[in-house]
Parts: structure tokens; sequence; C-alpha cells
């Protein structure tokens, strides 16, 4: 028996005609039939009832049959994966974000398996990332609470809290969680209005009932940091975002549930993209 034997009678069989076997396979009618009577010979059965309209299969044809497709629909599954292999293998990639930390930690965990894969990653606040995916000017966005939208498909994969920010010189710098309402002469340090951690500290703001004294607003985190370092006061930030410069230390804020979720967003209907697939699995696997 051999693979082109059972491949001629399951297309037979699919087809329900020698002919139009022949015809899907792209080889001679007498090459279909021969293959298929050289099997029935070889096992002494009769699969097919031959009929002026066509051919039946007989009972052993029947259950010969289940076999087949069991045999052919894993042979077409691994070539659709390898096939979508080599697709992510030589694939390119359009990403932006609104923090580096969280993409960086996504991508280290697919580039190794991807090293081929052409990458390019942009930055923005959060807003402007959304936009740029909804105008197709990327392929995916990697960003913080993405706000819900039928239209996204959404995969989270890290939670931070939200923490304030104190140089790390300062006298409350070595505790383990701070109480903003006990240092009502700090100046604060927020946000530009549009950005999302602006909204969160102010929503934060108004459940502990705090209104604070004085306030210093900045654009963008690296403003932030850099606020902080030389003690214009007190900033926000979510806990990773202020990773990585020594002059800081993020310390988790009292009474507060404020956490931001980052997750790779791209739309719905580019979830068919190999290399958008493997992204977001990779993205699932680092969130059990």
């Amino acid at each position: 028996m051999r693979n082109k034997q059972l491949k001629a009678f399951d297309t037979v069989a699919l087809e329900g005609s020698f002919s139009e076997a022949a015809i899907r396979l792209g080889i001679t009618q007498p090459a279909v039939t021969y293959q298929v009577r050289t099997l029935e010979q070889e096992y002494g059965c009769l699969l097919f009832v031959r009929g002026a309209t066509g051919v039946k299969l007989t009972e052993e044809g029947h259950k010969l049959l289940k076999i087949t497709r069991r045999l052919f629909t894993a042979e077409e599954e691994a070539k659709e994966f390898l096939d979508a292999t080599e697709q992510v293998a030589t694939g390119n990639l359009r990403i932006a974000a609104d923090a580096p930390q969280f993409v960086l930690d996504l991508l280290e965990n697919f580039v190794p398996n991807y090293p081929k894969v052409q990458i390019s990653i942009g930055f923005g606040n959060s807003r402007e990332v959304v936009k740029e995916l909804l105008e197709k000017r990327v392929d995916v966005i990697v960003t913080g609470n993405p706000a819900l939208d039928d239209r996204l498909a959404v995969v989270p994969f890290h939670s931070h809290p939200l923490c304030a920010v104190l140089p790390i010189n300062h006298v409350n710098a070595n505790q383990k969680m701070i109480d903003i309402r006990t240092l009502p002469t700090e100046r604060f340090l927020l946000r530009e209005k549009i950005s999302t951690t602006r909204m969160e500290v102010e929503g934060y703001f108004k459940e502990i009932n705090f209104t604070p004294s004085s306030v210093l607003e900045l654009g963008g985190r690296e403003a932030t940091k850099e606020a902080v370092a030389k003690e214009f006061g007190i900033g926000f930030m979510f806990e990773r975002e202020a990773e990585g410069d020594a002059r800081i230390k993020a310390i988790p804020l009292a009474e507060s549930t404020v956490k931001s979720v980052n997750s790779v967003v791209c739309l719905k209907n580019q979830l068919h993209r190999p290399v958008i697939r493997e992204l977001f699995e990779t993205a699932t696997k680092m969130s059990i």
C-alpha cells in the first residue's frame, strides 16, 4: 500500500467520480483507476460500487474513508502550519507602544523564536498609538488599559500598580507604601491632561479626597523622570515605567487599586496574519 493509492481512493470518494478525481489530482483517469484497483486487489476488498451515474462507497469503503480523512486532514494541517511558520519567519511587523518596557518584554519572548521578522517600533501616548492602529499606520500596538472597541482584538499580558515617584534621597523614599495625604506641602508633577496616567491619578485623588496645593504639569514620561530626579516634586507612574533610573524610586500608593494592564492590540480583521497570531500567542503565554 502506498500513499498515492490512499490519496486516489480518498479523492474518488470525496468527488464521487473517477474523472473528477483525476482532474483534482492532476493525473489521467486511467491512472486513478489503476491506483484504486491496485489497492483493492492487494487487500482483496471492494471499496466502490461502480455505476453509470458514478461510484458509491461500500461498507469497507466508508470505514477506510474515515481513516483516510484523518490522515489527509492531518497532512493538510501540517502543511498549513509549515506555510504559516514560513510566513511568520519572513514577515514584517510595525508596532507602536506607549512605553518601551512592555513592548520590549513582549519582544524578548517573541524575537528568539522568529529572528528574521523585520520589526519597527514607534512610541507615543496611549491615544496616539490607538489612532495609529485605527488608521492602519501600524499593525499592532502595546498599550496600557486600552479602550473597549469592537474593532480591536486585545490580549493582556502584564499589570502593575500606580506609584508615587520620589527622588532617591527623599525622606520617604524607603517607605514600602506612601500616603500622599501626609505630604500636603509637596509639589506634585502631573502628566499632560490627555494622558491616561493623568486621568488615573486624578481619579485616585478623588477617591481619597485629596487636592494638591501645588502642581507642575509636564508633557511626557521622560520629562517627569527628570523633574523628579532634580527634586521639582513627586511624580506618578506605573511601577515598571520608573525602572532603570537609579535617581528615582517608585513607591505604591496607599489605598490605591489603580493598575495598568498592558495589552497587545490589533484590528480584528488582521488576526489572520501569521506573524500577528504568533505575537498574540506569545502574549497569551506571558499572561499565564
